[in-house]
């Protein structure tokens, strides 16, 4: 007998942080669980760049690529990747919540131009952010209700407890153990509505993953499944996608002078021309009057109008310009300024207005 590998589906991160600069920024491995299913069905298996590819068993003897082993409706399967850099989320557009874990399904997915996303929405969200938690956890939730029905359920809609509760100040507690429920996310359902999404796995105690994706033979949307109707392997592959949006701050450019304290505000300009022939990309205006700095330095700030997404590979042409009398033209005096360091926020920030601070000197 005879065996070929053939694709079965792939999975791959994209950064957007990373644009022009491919960069291992994540890696995937299945999960404890999932490398058993694999063995089971004769799946393989192999990391790529940012994702992995897994591969089925086709006995070639048979006409078209049917599977040594029948593939299931039920299959499904999970993968945990960790983030190669632990600034991870500092460069990625995502609100910092500690001790959650980004959760990415087919069944939520969504499909343009033939990518077929794990998300929703066209990049990860605040929606994909959920807690991590271990088998004995506690939860909160606000309720209206005195005495709500309380469920935990699976993705797949099983009720894996229930309960009722009474509520106290507006608000049922507790502390739940999923003892006997297998790894995986889980909604935690007042009345019917579900409240939190979860995601519960013992092994991730001593190193919580930066994300965690199901991939699932049965979905709502057929287009998202990488098997037909007919049970088989679908004839085109799907590739599926997580992409992540680069984090953007108001960037801030603090001009310091060397010597001369009478630095005139009305004499200095940050202009942006790296764009095609010298066009602007970014526009910077100059905040006000000199602003003393804490030890009385006089300093021009200026400011980008909107916010700037980072990149790996920094921008370039981002130009400090002078001009020896206010009616005269500016020229170059510094033909690159720094870009601001992902994470490096002002203290003037505010989760509304994120700004990133460079002092350079003139």
């Amino acid at each position: 007998m005879l065996y070929r590998a053939a694709r079965l589906f792939e999975l791959t991160s994209q950064h957007a942080y990373f644009e022009g600069a491919p960069g291992d920024f994540i890696t995937w491995q299945p999960s404890a669980e999932t490398r058993e299913t694999l063995a089971h069905f004769r799946l393989l298996f192999r990391p790529v760049l940012n994702g992995a590819v897994v591969l089925h068993e086709v006995d070639t003897r048979l006409e078209g690529s049917i599977p040594v082993v029948s593939l299931t409706p039920e299959l499904e399967l999970t993968f945990v990747g960790h983030a190669r850099n632990r600034h991870f989320l500092s460069y990625s557009s995502l609100p910092p919540r500690s001790g959650t874990t980004l959760f990415f399904s087919n069944r939520a997915g969504h499909e343009e131009d033939g990518t077929k996303f794990l998300h929703p929405d066209p990049f990860a969200g605040p929606g994909e952010q959920v807690r991590w938690v271990a088998e004995a956890f506690d939860f909160r939730l606000a309720t209206p209700a005195p005495e709500p029905v309380f469920e935990v359920r699976s993705l797949s809609g099983r009720t894996v407890h229930r309960t009722v509760l009474r509520a106290e100040a507006g608000a049922v507690s507790g502390r739940l153990q999923l003892t006997h429920a297998p790894p995986g996310a889980y909604d935690l359902v007042l009345d019917g509505a579900p409240r939190e999404r979860v995601y519960m796995d013992p092994s991730f105690a001593a190193d919580p993953p930066a994300a965690v994706a199901v991939v699932s033979a049965r979905t709502l949307a057929p287009e998202m499944s990488f098997l037909g109707a007919d049970g088989l392997p679908v004839a085109a592959p799907p590739q599926y996608v997580m992409a992540y949006a680069a984090a953007a701050t108001v960037w801030r450019y603090v001009v310091v002078p060397r010597t001369d304290t009478s630095l005139d505000e009305n004499r200095i300009e940050v202009r942006d021309e790296g764009g095609p022939g010298g066009s602007a990309r970014f526009h910077f205006a100059v905040t006000g009057p000199k602003a003393p700095l804490a030890d009385g330095t006089p300093a021009v700030v200026f400011e980008s109008t909107d916010a700037i997404e980072f990149r790996a590979l920094p921008y370039r042409g981002i130009r400090l310009r002078t001009r020896a009398e206010e009616d005269a033209p500016f020229v170059t005096a510094i033909p690159d300024l720094p870009n601001p360091a992902p994470g490096a926020l002002s203290l003037t920030s505010t989760p509304a207005r994120p700004v990133s601070e460079v002092f350079t000197y003139l």
